[in-house]
C-alpha cells in the first residue's frame, strides 16, 4: 500500500493535469471564436461606413470623444479638417455660425429635455469657402436610467438638392430676363408686407414703375433691343 501511494497520487496529478489542459483548451477556441465574431462585427461595421454615402458620428457622452468617420472630408470636398477626435465642438469649426447655434440648442433638448433626435439642415464651407447645404440626424441611446449615453447619426450632403429647389422657386418667382420678382413673387409676398406694417403701426406705400413708350422701342427697334432696355433699366434700378 505504501508503494502504490506515490502511484496514486501521480495518477490523481495527471488526471488533473489532463482536465486542465481540456479546459483550457476549450477556453483557447471560446476565445478564438469570440475574438473571430468581434473580427467580424469590426468589419461589418467597417464596410458599413465605407460603403455609405453619408458620414457617420457618434458622440460619447462619457468619455466626450467624438467620432467621425473620414467620408465627410470626401462630401465636404475639403481635408483641411483632419483632426476630428473631438467632442461636438468639432461642428463649430465647419458649420456657418448661426447654423451650429441651432444644432447646439437640439443637442441641449436631447442632454436635458427628454428629447431622442436631431434633424437639423445647416450649411458648411469647403475650402474654396463655398457654402454647400447638409442634414445632420442622429439619435440618443440611454441607460436604464434614462440617462444619454452615446449620441450617433449621419450627415447627408443635400447641395444639389437645395439648388434644384431654388431653381424651381427662380423659375416660379423671378422673370427670366431680368431676373426681378415677377407677378407671382409680388402676390406672395405684398400681403405678408401690408399685415406686417398694420401691426406695428407704420406708414408704407407701393411704387409702380412703368416705361413709357416700352411698345414703340420694340415695334422699331425689335424685340431684342426691348429685351437690351429692360436688362439696362433693372440694372439701375438694383444700383439703388
Amino acid at each position: 500500500l505504501h508503494d502504490a501511494l506515490p502511484i496514486l497520487i501521480l495518477s490523481v496529478n495527471i488526471r488533473k493535469r489532463i482536465e486542465s489542459e481540456k479546459k483550457l483548451k476549450e477556453n483557447y477556441i471560446a476565445l478564438e471564436k469570440s475574438k473571430e465574431t468581434l473580427e467580424k462585427g469590426r468589419q461589418k461595421y467597417k464596410l458599413v461606413v465605407d460603403g455609405s454615402n453619408d458620414a457617420i458620428w457618434e458622440w460619447d457622452i462619457k468619455e466626450d470623444k467624438f467620432f467621425m468617420s473620414n467620408k465627410l472630408n470626401i462630401i465636404k470636398r475639403s481635408s483641411i479638417y483632419t483632426n476630428i477626435d473631438e467632442n461636438k465642438r468639432y461642428f463649430s469649426k465647419i458649420i456657418k455660425e448661426e447654423d451650429y447655434k441651432n444644432i447646439i440648442e437640439k443637442f441641449k433638448e436631447i442632454l436635458y429635455k427628454n428629447q431622442n433626435y436631431i434633424n437639423v439642415e445647416c450649411k458648411i464651407l469647403d475650402k474654396f469657402k463655398c457654402e454647400n447645404w447638409f442634414n445632420i440626424k442622429g439619435k440618443a441611446l440611454r441607460d436604464s436610467e434614462g440617462n444619454v449615453i452615446k449620441i450617433a447619426g449621419s450627415i447627408t450632403d443635400i447641395t444639389d438638392r437645395k439648388k434644384s429647389i431654388k431653381k424651381i422657386e427662380d423659375l416660379a418667382y423671378n422673370d427670366s430676363l431680368t431676373g426681378l420678382p415677377n407677378r407671382a413673387a409680388y402676390l406672395r409676398d405684398i400681403d405678408n408686407i401690408i399685415q406686417n406694417v398694420k401691426k406695428d403701426n407704420k406708414i408704407g406705400a407701393i411704387i409702380f414703375l412703368d416705361i413709357d413708350n416700352f411698345k414703340n422701342v420694340n415695334d422699331t427697334l425689335g424685340h431684342d433691343y426691348g429685351n437690351e432696355l429692360l436688362k439696362k433699366v433693372n440694372k439701375r434700378i438694383s444700383n439703388i
